[in-house]
């Protein structure tokens, strides 16, 4: 009888892991982006706006307008700002009227909030057009298929709605949150920067010194800073005529950042599981295709994709008690050393 090779999960099937960009969703006030300036700044890869302002849940929103405040307009283009030269997508979320750092405690942006995680979280497929209110949610999910979240709120408690979502996706999405502009004159981070499965950004100026406004860093934690002070990014035109950019400050800048670094990373990897496995011979493709999948689900994991920022791109040290991470660290030398240096860091977690 002749032996037959293995067959591993991932034969037979697309490598849906490898095959397709990597997708982040800023959950914010939305965006006013021209047309024009997405295409010639960005190659149009702000995708799609929805909101969640009124009465309609999850109704389609012209990018073009669709922000009445400018804190998501600039999240929005400082994520698509990190990811130039990638084909990573954006998508926003407006679920907030008022600048997101300004805690939401009113029931309904707790609601919002959560059905828009829950939109841009899911990742499976619904084939009937709901007829009540959660399989309208259960439906539009499916749209997005993002991998990477970016929220810039706090509040002082957890929001159990909101913290049902997170838990769910928990491993499938890699969620970063602000950890709050409050300085020494709140006791910590803010929920859901401290949710375990949320991934905290503190903000840092050009040479990775504290923002003066940082809560308190933690012990025992790996308390990840970012570039967040006086970034320059995109604003609404209508809300500051003959300028098109302005420069803020804060954690909520920062998370953006981070979550633009935290795609350019499956996507270096993504590009170079594709060139090796062009050279694999057939018989073996299927141990290939499972090896390099399951790198791209590792680091969805919150756990891990900190280990490689912390390791690589903040090489373990503190600086005035943060773990500044200045991302060409991770990506420095060919793609292929870069590849095979925050591959042993994945491999290791």
């Amino acid at each position: 009888m002749t032996q037959q090779s293995p067959r591993y999960p991932s034969e037979g099937r697309s490598k849906a892991l490898i095959d397709r960009p990597v997708k982040i969703a800023i959950i914010d006030t939305g965006a006013a982006i021209e047309p024009s300036v997405l295409e010639e700044m960005y190659d149009s890869r702000l995708i799609e706006c929805r909101s969640w302002i009124g009465k309609n849940s999850a109704h389609v929103v012209n990018h073009a307008t669709a922000d009445t405040v400018g804190h998501g307009t600039h999240a929005a283009s400082l994520a698509l700002k990190v990811t130039e030269n990638t084909d990573c997508q954006i998508y926003v979320a407006q679920v907030f009227d008022r600048n997101p750092q300004q805690k939401p405690s009113h029931r309904n942006d707790r609601k919002v909030t959560a059905e828009a995680i829950a939109l841009v979280g899911f990742q499976g497929y619904c084939p009937d057009i709901p007829t009540n209110h959660s399989q309208t949610i259960e439906y539009a999910v499916h749209r997005w298929k993002v991998d990477i979240i970016s929220l810039s709120f706090g509040t002082d408690q957890a929001v159990d709605i909101i913290k049902s979502v997170i838990d769910k996706q928990a491993h499938k999405i890699l969620f970063f949150a602000a950890a709050s502009n409050c300085g020494g004159n709140e006791p910590g981070i803010t929920w859901p920067a401290r949710h375990g499965n949320v991934i905290s950004i503190y903000a840092s100026d050009g040479d990775g010194n504290s923002y003066k406004r940082n809560p308190n860093p933690m012990a025992n934690h790996y308390n990840l800073s970012m570039l967040g002070t006086a970034v320059s990014g995109l604003w609404p035109q209508h809300l500051q005529p003959g300028s098109q950019y302005k420069h803020k400050s804060g954690t909520s800048c920062a998370t953006p950042i981070a979550a633009g670094v935290a795609a350019n990373i499956p996507t270096l990897m993504r590009r170079q599981a594709t060139l090796y496995l062009s050279d694999i011979p057939k018989d073996e493709l299927g141990q290939a295709v499972w090896e390099s999948e399951r790198l791209m689900r590792k680091l969805r994991r919150p756990q891990v994709m900190r280990r490689v920022m912390f390791t690589i791109g903040a090489h373990e040290i503190r600086r005035q008690g943060y773990h500044y991470v200045a991302p060409w660290h991770i990506f420095e030398g060919s793609p292929q050393v870069a590849f095979m240096r925050i591959k042993r860091v994945v491999d290791s977690s």
